[in-house]
């Protein structure tokens, strides 16, 4: 099992997420990561040289309301 290099707690293999110091394990070698280092580390495997991260999706509900305010009286 890896050890995480930052706090040395030892990460194991089938983690899914990120650890509480910002690791993460690959999901291909299940090598312990930084978030900064995850997708470089994920296109350095073959096969995965495209890889990205998830598009972001529009919402279909407005996060912030512009439109005109009705007050009640």
């Amino acid at each position: 099992m890896e050890k995480c290099a930052t706090c040395n707690l030892t990460i194991h293999p089938n983690f899914a997420g990120h650890h509480k110091c910002g690791h993460a394990n690959c999901p291909i070698c299940k090598e312990a990561v930084t978030s900064s280092q995850y997708w470089g580390h994920i296109r350095s495997h073959p096969g995965h040289e495209n890889d990205a991260p998830p598009s972001k999706r529009m919402s279909s509900t407005p996060q912030n309301n512009t439109g005109p305010r009705l007050h009640r009286r």
